[in-house]
């Protein structure tokens, strides 16, 4: 009776937790994609399962376990009642609360199983206080689900090798294939299975024979719960390498060598205390055996092994730091730690006959306390996250000022009523090849996203590549400041910025919203893509942003390496750059893709690479493209003009003259000639000489 009162109190301290805030901010996927993407994803997942009446998933990142359960769920709910996404996401949160009661039931059972009541409360209490288990009690994931399946297939392993039975072997094998097809990290408990094994009472025909059903329930387990992996094995081989990469390597970008930090984070996961108390023990089953001989019981040795296992491949591996991926390991942990506490107890007993529960609790208290005021504070900010958000505001604002039909793209975190069929989120930010490409009405802007890609140093180290990190880099740069040409801002809300579009529509009326995402996700096509390219590298020019200018051309002639108006606007940013010798590769490139158009085409690209040189001060280049140019059309007017003017600011005052009073003697007294040399003039650029050709042949004092 002791043993359950103790075990309903922390559950009902635990429920006191959760139910409230599985409501929370929980009326659609979209809404709940404002504090988590994970849940957004999961579930729209959910969702298009059942409305498709499907059961393949669209992705295998977490195994097909996770989204079965709630969907058979839903699909029994549907006989008497309606389905949507507020009871999706009711139910998703719901299931994984409920994986976390079997969680800290399991961990007392296994407190007790090892070390006797007084280890099991100890970890009951432990995992009941640890924010990041309470977190991902009420958030829509697969961890907690693993876990439960996790310590349920180690539940068995203790009990098969303190007495063999098949029904452990086989119950053990299932729960590890059920936390496999949840989330795959079932696969790191097979090798614990056959560890258990070899430590079974029995003897060896037994063991090879349990290996196999070890072999067989798991494999079944797995294909039953994840049948379309294997029906789609490459997509989910890509999946599964993507989420190891994603692991090893970082969300946005690089992460370093975690190393042996995780040992400092399961520390912290536990308490600095009861982790010190933890280590100590550890010590003292060292010097146990070091001195007396008394090596661990196989229960120890068995949830030994799985620690040591799963934190070497995190060691080895995995270098994006999150708590929860310690969660696996972290039950048992605590059972070593509430071991600990036991032998405390007992040695309090032993010299001070004296009752250690004051002494116990009073250590339980000071160990917890840091992380019991951070269990706290994330109950208040989970309750009360859905008030003065901007993302939401800014939501709330749309469905009044914008029709239903309004095409939106918007960032991840972002809120979008669901009234708006035709919006997309953007989970790594925006970029204008996106954008240009949807021609969606309204852009709805994160500050926070933004400020991801600030810092234009982090570009080599981003996990989403260069090229799309400076992408979105300098759209977010160029749309604040209004050089985007198609947008404009049109309410901020303090975090979170509506773009309108005030150009008309360019796309095709065939190619409609739906068609438009479908080529975006399967990357079969972006409409307009030359001409984005030209757009943010003019855009980039004008800022006098060189390099951005000239990343953006080059990556247009990887589309039109032959188009010579791409390789003059790429030289022309060389020059600006400095890049002399680049920026006459590019313009010889003009030339060379220019020799069949007509002569006087080719005279006015001639004509214009001599003003680019012009402009930057390389006169006699400028001088002799003028030249050219009046070679290929004689009758280029302005070829004549510009002639005087390169020599005039190449200090040749007599072929200036000359190549005026030829133009003049042309053309007559020109307009742009006169108005070129006003403005030397007035740039102080031979001023006098430029004044003395003006009263010459203009007839301008």
């Amino acid at each position: 009776m002791k043993e359950k009162g103790i075990l309903a109190a922390g559950i009902l301290l635990y429920l006191g937790f959760t139910l409230p805030l599985i409501p929370v901010a929980a009326q659609d996927a979209r809404m709940v994609g404002v504090f988590s993407l994970d849940e957004f994803k999961a579930v729209n997942m959910v969702h298009t399962l059942y409305v498709s009446s499907s059961w393949e998933p669209k992705s295998y990142s977490y195994g097909g376990l996770f989204y079965y359960l709630p969907l058979l769920l839903l699909k029994i709910w549907a006989l008497v009642g309606t389905v949507n996404e507020h009871l999706i996401v009711i139910l998703m949160r719901s299931l994984c609360t409920l994986a976390g009661i079997g969680c800290l039931w399991l961990s007392f059972r296994l407190g007790k199983l090892l070390a006797g009541e007084t280890a099991g409360v100890i970890t009951l209490f432990l995992l009941l206080v640890t924010p990041t288990f309470l977190r991902w009690s009420v958030e829509i994931h697969p961890d907690l689900p693993q876990l439960f399946w996790m310590l349920a297939s180690l539940w068995s392993c203790i009990k098969l090798v303190q007495t063999f039975h098949l029904r452990h072997v086989v119950l053990a094998a299932l729960f590890a294939g059920l936390a496999f097809g949840t989330k795959y990290g079932g696969l790191f408990l097979t090798p614990i299975l056959a560890f258990t094994v070899i430590h079974t009472p029995t003897d060896r025909p037994t063991r090879v024979r349990a290996l196999g059903w070890i072999a067989l329930v798991f494999l079944a387990t797995a294909l039953v719960t994840n049948p379309y992996a294997v029906l789609d094995f490459e997509t989910f081989k890509a999946d599964i390498l993507f989420e190891r990469d994603h692991l090893a390597s970082g969300h946005m970008f690089q992460v370093e060598r975690a190393g042996l930090s995780w040992l400092l984070d399961l520390g912290h996961l536990v308490g600095l205390l009861n982790g010190l108390i933890g280590v100590g023990y550890g010590v003292w089953i060292g010097l146990q055996f070091w001195k007396h001989g008394k090596r661990p019981t196989p229960e120890h040795r068995v949830m030994l092994a799985w620690v040591a296992l799963y934190m070497l491949y995190l060691i080895l591996n995995a270098n994006l730091r999150a708590p929860r991926h310690l969660l696996p390991i972290a039950p048992i942990v605590m059972v070593f730690v509430g071991s600990a506490y036991r032998e405390i107890a007992g040695l309090i007993q032993t010299h001070r006959n004296i009752q250690p529960v004051v002494i116990l609790v009073l250590i339980f208290l000071v160990g917890s306390v840091g992380r019991g005021t951070a269990a706290l504070d994330l109950f208040d900010t989970k309750k009360n996250r859905a008030q003065a958000r901007p993302e939401i505001a800014a939501g709330q604002w749309m469905s009044t000022a914008f029709p239903p039909e309004t095409t939106i793209l918007f960032d991840g975190y972002a809120y979008v009523p669901t009234q708006f069929q035709n919006a997309l989120p953007i989970a790594h930010g925006q970029n204008y090849p996106v954008v240009n490409h949807l021609e969606p009405d309204i852009l709805v802007v994160r500050e926070n996203t933004a400020r991801q890609f600030q810092d234009l140093e982090q570009a080599n180290q981003s996990r989403i590549g260069k090229d799309l990190f400076l992408d979105t880099h300098y759209f977010y740069q160029y749309l604040k400041a209004g050089h985007i040409p198609t947008y404009r801002q049109v309410k901020n809300f303090g975090g979170v910025t509506l773009y309108q579009r005030t150009a008309s529509r360019t796309l095709p009326d065939s190619l409609t919203w739906e068609k438009q995402v479908h080529a975006l996700r399967t990357g079969t096509y972006f409409y307009g893509y030359l001409d984005t390219r030209k757009t943010m590298g003019d855009v980039a020019f004008h800022q006098k942003d060189w390099n951005e200018s000239i990343r953006n051309y080059r990556l247009a002639l990887n589309q039109a390496p032959k188009d010579p108006v791409l390789h003059y606007v790429l030289g022309r940013s060389y020059l600006a750059a400095g890049q002399n010798e680049a920026a006459t590769d590019a313009f010889n490139q003009v030339l060379e893709h220019i020799r069949s158009r007509p002569a006087d085409y080719r005279a006015g690209s001639r004509l214009g690479i001599a003003q680019q040189y012009f402009l930057h001060g390389f006169y006699p280049e400028a001088i002799e493209g003028a030249r050219q140019a009046i070679a290929e059309d004689a009758t280029l007017q302005d070829a004549h003009f510009n002639l005087g003017a390169f020599y005039l600011a190449a200090g040749d005052h007599t072929r200036a003259d000359s190549a005026y009073a030829e133009a003049v003697r042309r053309f007559g007294p020109s307009n742009y000639g006169k108005q070129q040399l006003q403005a030397m003039v007035q740039q102080n650029m031979a001023a006098e000489e430029a004044q003395r050709l003006l009263r010459v042949y203009f007839d301008i004092d």
